[in-house]
């Protein structure tokens, strides 16, 4: 149960610092501690259900490190979907006060109506 304390710990850790920096404006452009953190975590969560399966345990222990190690891979899968998808479609933007508007279009708009307006 300890294996699968700590794998998770250590990605709640990687997620309160990932957090901070997102807070801060400082989001890293390659989540390195964070990825680590789940790759970590998610492998000592293998190694705790297949440590609690194959010795004697108790059915308390057992739920606790089930659902600790479920917890770790949701998590984890949830996190690496996001950042694969980080990436907008056309590269780093940056806005300003009174910057221009990216020309964009759907079925029933076309931002060049909004040429000439005040817009927020």
């Amino acid at each position: 149960m300890m294996i699968s304390l700590f794998g998770f710990m250590l990605l709640n850790i990687a997620l309160v610092h990932y957090f901070y920096m997102l807070k801060k404006s400082k989001t890293p452009k390659k989540a390195v501690f964070l990825i680590f953190s789940m790759l970590i975590g998610s492998l000592m969560s293998l190694s705790a259900i297949t440590t609690a399966f194959t010795e004697p345990v108790s059915n308390l222990n057992l739920i606790v490190v089930v659902i600790l190690a479920l917890l770790v891979w949701s998590i984890s899968a949830t996190f690496s979907f996001f950042l694969t998808t980080k990436a907008t479609p056309i590269g780093d933007i940056k806005v300003a006060v009174g910057a221009d508007i990216l020309p964009f279009t759907t079925a029933n708009f076309d931002s060049a109506s909004l040429m000439g307006k005040r817009i927020l």
